[in-house]
């Protein structure tokens, strides 16, 4: 027990934290070090908090003292367990009371089961006696199970090997609490007062059953020593090697984790000829929390010694970090944060390094599971954190004394009398630039790699005492600190990502060596040799086919391919009795040249917005409207994804993926700053001002012009083609009101990157590509409970209608001519690849297999439904799918248009020029060039 004087300056904390608003990182940079989990936690250390020992509490999951919203909450029975408390949704919240018998820090656990239908991240809400307890535990993640379908994996007809499915483990599990940015890798401790509190969980993204809910006394990890004293007397078994192919998990926690095709000698195993999966990890296994789990197996009771064969070539000069456990623990402290240094090539890790831990281990089976974790970079991190909102303030410090605030308002000969205003500033930028060289002196430390590996923050520092030294520089530049302020802040959260690339793992007695990681001279040399023969036996990009088989060329990479290929063989080939080659091309230019030389494919998918139309100019390509099934299958289709593919009265592709752009904001920013999401642009310039005066802004990206004409009612040609249509007062004015944005309301014209400076606050609402919505999923997870998504702002028409019509990139399938019955053969290709029912299956098969990253972005809206979003963001891209208007692609307009409206744009914002004059000009320029390519392609002259 904590002695009650001890705990009186605990409580007061506890009551002030209740009072006093809780901070989210945007709220003010300077608090999100003081507020994080470290220095929170010492804080109330110095309080007289204490762990508490050997206390445990288990409450029912259905035994909850209160509940709110409308998030399915009931209880019920799942899988064999009873007393459950059944969670169908992201939505509402749910408190439990919790009685502790002794005051001080405790664990928080969950037992629970993941109920999603697909592979929906759980993530929940925590707040103890109601507040978080400090930046960054606002919500944690209950992690998912995957297994492999099959090991050894099955071989396609070519004998490569093909990628097994995921398979969802919908077991029940216990995980504690922790910090989703991995920067700690034991779970997080919370702080309860003896007697009486509560623990509300809230929801944030999908659904689970929770069992119980675990409040435990802090388990002490031994260091190796005392692990090692504490083993039963067994000695090490003699002449035991045991090695488990990394290819060959137990269980995965993300469907992100790829394998790999490594094509190398001493790669086990050796992949030549053909393809064989016979590594794991890299870029795909380095995101916080991230874990992969092995099985060994040792003959008998004993110590055993533990290695890896990896690669980290990915973070130059970092080490990528893993906490080891056995069987569910971390054996010792040794094994909480293990380092894998950058190696450029195979290297073998064991634990303990050169003088190698013993494990004791009995006989059987044992699990190994290597979690991501980023604890030792922790101090660095910080401190750069603290040295960039530093350089923030100090940059929107210098903008208010100088009035400079965008690129249009730069005087090059106005001198600035900085050091009258700011006295300290030389001093302020010089000891900025020595905190960041004592960060790199401590990363070098940490990872043993000479200084010089960290060159981005060595050459940040040398421009900092090179401004401090050229006070008068700085307003010479609008992003002069902010650049800089970028890139240390990057850097410092790119400490986070972890990357690993696993061959395999050994377990081995005493008297045995690890594998050599490398290989020597005469197996690299029958290495060699052996690819050399494959290559003159082996086709690896296309597939030869029989007479009447149908060639399908795919624009994307080659787990698209295999997937596709894998389709066609089990569902369309039964179906119909053709055969399928799905083959990959890494772009158009290989088509044009099978085109020329009369060995073109039946199918291709996967093209660009461009492709279909520079085919149909020169007679390439089928127009799918002389089928009458044409006007059924369209029908499924968003009809604005499917302007880009059409051409003199004929559609020559159908669209696949459309992908758009969406509104971002940080929900906690906006409501701190009473700042409502906005609806139109005039909205976003009602905001504007609020935004700016707490020296944050908005994001539009530069020159949308595609937005602005199509909301005000604006062609981008004439009907038939032959002219432009915006050369019109409404195409004036709307060209004006995108540009005033830039030029009136001082939006900015660039930003070094939206992801960063969203993720900070600063720019906490814009609008970015859905590739972004990836990003902030997967690399922003501290503030993943804190933002949303809208459709963009539009434009209320003479009805009332809020128009918000948007353009985005189209990709669609095609068939090259050829002769009818090759045609008629691969139009039922395309029926079948484009049914609703062959799209929803293929998405959602390609996320699970491969994680988020591959998701689908359908042009149909049915698919999307059926697509893993979760339900209120599905609303949303939903409702800007229906919006989604793709530009025609006319001869002469199809490139000359954005360049010559680039042109005006910057002729506009940058050179300050009349908007009238520099559109004016676009227009003669897109309409010679129109002219011209209509008359070398014997075109009407048209209406112009």
């Amino acid at each position: 027990m904590i002695p009650i004087k001890k705990m009186v300056p605990v409580l007061c904390i506890l009551a002030l934290v209740c009072v006093l608003p809780f901070p989210s990182l945007a709220q003010t940079t300077g608090d999100r070090n003081k507020d994080a989990y470290p220095a929170k936690i010492k804080e109330l250390e110095k309080a007289g908090a204490a762990d508490t020992s050997k206390q445990v509490v288990e409450i029912a999951g259905d035994r909850f003292a209160a509940k709110s919203g409308n998030g399915g909450i009931r209880a019920g029975d799942w899988q064999g367990k009873s007393n459950v408390l059944l969670w169908d949704d992201a939505a509402g919240e749910v408190e439990y009371a919790v009685t502790v018998p002794e005051g001080g820090f405790y664990y928080v656990y969950v037992e629970y089961a993941d109920t999603n239908s697909y592979a929906e991240t759980i993530e929940r809400g925590l707040l103890v006696n109601g507040i978080v307890p400090y930046a960054g535990a606002d919500s944690f993640i209950l992690g998912q199970r995957y297994r492999y379908d099959a090991y050894p994996f099955s071989k396609d007809a070519e004998g490569n090997e093909k990628r097994p499915k995921q398979v969802d483990v919908k077991e029940w599990q216990t995980e504690p609490v922790r910090d989703k940015t991995g920067m700690t890798s034991a779970p997080l401790k919370f702080l309860f007062q003896s007697g009486a509190n509560t623990v509300k969980l809230t929801g944030i993204r999908g659904s689970v059953a929770i069992s119980k809910l675990i409040v435990r006394s802090p388990e002490p990890v031994p260091g190796y020593g005392e692990y090692a004293s504490a083993q039963p007397a067994a000695p090490s078994p003699a002449s035991f090697v045991h090695t488990v192919e990394g290819e060959n998990p137990y269980e995965l926690s993300s469907k992100a984790i790829q394998l790999f095709n490594i094509s190398e000698a001493g790669v086990s195993p050796e992949a030549y000829g053909k393809r064989k999966y016979n590594a794991i990890g890299g870029l795909s296994w380095r995101h916080p929390g991230q874990w992969a789990e092995w099985q060994i197996e040792v003959p008998q009771d004993g110590v055993y010694q533990l290695g890896i064969k990896y690669k980290q070539s990915d973070n130059n000069a970092l080490s990528s970090y893993r906490t080891v456990e056995i069987d569910g623990r971390v054996p010792f402290r040794e094994m909480l944060n293990v380092a894998f240094p950058y190696s450029a090539s195979w290297a073998n890790k064991a634990f303990g390094d050169a003088k190698p831990y013993g494990f004791y281990l009995t006989k059987g089976k044992h699990r190994i599971r290597l979690t991501v974790t980023s604890e030792p970079y922790q101090d660095v991190y910080r401190a750069l954190l603290r040295a960039a909102d530093a350089l923030y303030e100090t940059d929107i410090e210098i903008k208010q004394i100088t009035g400079v605030s965008s690129s249009k308002q730069i005087d090059m000969f106005k001198q600035y009398d900085l050091p009258k205003y700011m006295p300290d500033l030389d001093k302020r930028l010089s000891g900025l630039a020595e905190d960041i060289e004592k960060q790199i002196a401590a990363l070098s430390e940490l990872t043993g790699s000479a200084e010089s590996g960290f060159d981005v923050l060595g050459t940040e520092a040398g421009r900092l005492k090179g401004y401090a030294k050229h006070l008068n520089d700085i307003p010479k530049s609008v992003d002069s600190l902010s650049r800089i302020q970028a890139n240390v802040a990057n850097f410092a959260a790119s400490l986070a990502f972890q990357p690993l690339l696993i061959d395999n793992l050994t377990v081995k007695s005493a008297d045995e060596r690890f594998p050599k990681a490398k290989p020597g001279i005469w197996r690299a040399a029958g290495y060699f040799v052996k690819s050399f023969l494959a290559s003159f036996t082996n086709d690896y990009d296309t597939k030869k086919g029989s007479k009447g088989t149908i060639e399908v060329w795919v624009q994307r990479n080659r787990d698209y391919v295999d997937l596709m290929q894998q389709y066609t063989n089990e569902y369309f080939t039964p179906q119909t009795g053709y055969k399928v080659n799905v083959n990959y091309i890494p772009g158009a230019d290989v088509l044009v040249l099978a085109n020329a030389a009369g060995k073109q494919p039946d199918v291709v998918t996967g093209v660009g917005m461009d492709t279909p139309f520079n085919f149909a100019l020169r007679n390439a390509v089928v127009k799918l409207n002389d089928y009458p099934e044409f006007a059924e299958l369209s029908k499924r289709i968003s009809p604005g994804t499917a302007i880009p593919f059409h051409y003199e009265g004929g559609d020559y592709a159908l669209p696949e993926e459309a992908t758009m752009s969406l509104m971002y904001y940080r929900e906690d920013v906006l409501n701190r700053n009473n700042i409502a999401v906005p609806q139109t642009w005039e909205d976003v310039r009602k905001i504007i001002p609020t935004l700016q005066q707490n020296n944050m802004n908005f994001w539009a990206p530069q020159g949308d012009w595609l937005t602005f004409f199509y909301q005000n009612g604006v062609d981008i040609y004439s009907p038939d083609g032959s002219d432009v249509g915006f050369d019109t007062p409404k195409g004036f004015a709307s060209f004006k009101t995108m540009t005033d944005l830039n030029v009136k309301y001082n939006l900015p014209e660039v930003i070094t990157s939206f992801y960063q400076h969203f993720r900070q606050g600063d720019v906490p609402i814009g609008i970015s590509g859905m590739s972004d919505y990836l990003l902030f999923r997967l690399a922003a997870p501290e503030i993943s409970s804190l933002w949303k998504i809208a459709p963009i702002p539009g434009t209320v028409d003479a009805g009332g209608t809020n128009v918000r019509w948007h353009g985005g990139d189209v990709r669609g399938v095609m068939m090259m001519k050829t002769n009818k019955e090759r045609q008629d053969r691969a139009w039922q290709f395309v029926q079948w690849w484009m049914s609703t029912e062959t799209q929803a299956q293929f998405a959602g098969d390609l996320e699970n297999n491969y994680g988020i990253e591959f998701r689908w972005y359908s042009a149909n809206p049915e698919v999307v439904k059926r697509t893993p979003w979760t339900p209120r963001d599905k609303e949303v891209v939903l409702e800007q799918l229906k919006w989604f208007k793709g530009i025609p692609y006319v001869p002469g307009g199809s490139y000359m248009t954005g360049r010559e409206l680039a042109n005006a744009w910057t002729g506009t914002v940058i050179d300050k020029g009349n908007y009238r004059e520099k559109l004016e000009y676009a227009v003669d320029g897109i309409r010679r060039e129109i002219a011209r390519y209509r008359r070398e392609y014997g075109l009407s002259e048209g209406s112009q």
